[in-house]
């Protein structure tokens, strides 16, 4: 299975242990009940629940880092894409007011990878759908707190999917045009080495026609190497 790097980017602290409780590796049972404990007191709302433990379906497939602000997490994408390793989702709080805000912590990681999906999380609405549409395209979507577990992990791995999706195509562009490259430089050797043979028989020709014309003429000069 393919891992997939995701960042979560919010600014309450209980938020984020309740991402790294949904996404805890191995086989250990998850206590959802507990983790949306924290985030409900946080919100001072009550959150909806489908089940009260599960034992998480991501496991090791899913890695996630967390950062409590939209330019520390900045920093984390761009060390991300450096090391050959960038992030596939990032989870994105809409508001967060020490410092750049989800919109525009959004559009400053765009400009750096354009390809991430971004799901946007968060309690208030500060901003339209049109608005954001507007500023950031349509490659995002939003997911509003209180949410269900299992919705956030259905879009995480719809996301998830794409995501490698998208990136295999590239590669496949890549590698594609790498072979056309090759092929392209293999006929320019060719028509070079080509051209050369040409005008090699070209300086034959003329080197056998001023014998012939020599020939008629009575008239045949050597050198003293014994080139004519």
């Amino acid at each position: 299975m393919q891992l997939t790097h995701i960042l979560a980017i919010d600014d309450d602290e209980n938020v984020l242990k309740t991402y790294q409780t949904l996404f805890s590796s191995g086989s250990v049972s998850v206590d959802i009940d507990s983790a949306l404990d924290d985030l409900s007191e946080s919100l001072d709302v009550d959150l909806e629940l489908t089940t009260s433990s599960s034992e998480t379906p991501l496991g090791a497939n899913f890695r996630l880092s967390c950062a409590s602000s939209g330019e520390s997490g900045y920093q984390k994408v761009q060390e991300a894409i450096d090391c050959g390793h960038p992030f596939a989702v990032i989870y994105l709080d809409m508001r967060m007011p020490s410092g750049w805000d989800g919109l525009t912590t959004a559009k400053k990681i765009r400009a750096i990878d354009p390809e991430v999906s971004i799901i946007f999380i968060t309690a208030y609405s500060d901003r339209s759908l049109d608005d954001i549409r507007h500023q950031l395209g349509i490659k995002f979507d939003f997911l509003r707190k209180p949410f269900i577990p299992s919705e956030l992990l259905h879009l995480t791995h719809l996301h998830a999917e794409h995501w490698h999706q998208q990136s295999q195509l590239q590669l496949h562009k890549i590698q594609l045009e790498a072979i056309i490259q090759a092929r392209q430089n293999e006929l320019q050797r060719a028509k070079r080495k080509n051209n050369l043979l040409l005008a090699e028989k070209s300086y034959d020709q003329h080197e056998l026609e001023l014998i012939l014309n020599a020939m008629r003429e009575g008239v045949i000069a050597v050198d003293h190497r014994g080139n004519i």
